[in-house]
């Protein structure tokens, strides 16, 4: 398992409902790979590392975390 920071950085997105809403996007250093969620805060970044580990198209298992904005 390695460590890997990720850059972020925060977006208007279309919600289920059609209306725009702040989103931030995480992107992995290591390969380029981005997660998307709605809101800016914590938890929403939270999200998106946790989405990193489990969609990452390597198949590895990494810890990701969150760095400067990218």
């Amino acid at each position: 398992m390695s460590k890997i920071t990720c850059t972020m950085y925060e977006m208007m997105d279309e919600n289920d409902e059609g209306h725009d809403v702040s989103a931030v996007v995480v992107t992995c250093s290591k390969c380029g790979h981005e997660t998307t969620s709605w809101g800016t805060e914590e938890p929403s970044v939270n999200r998106c590392l946790a989405l990193m580990n489990a969609e990452c198209p390597r198949g590895e298992n990494n810890f990701y975390i969150a760095g400067g904005n990218g």
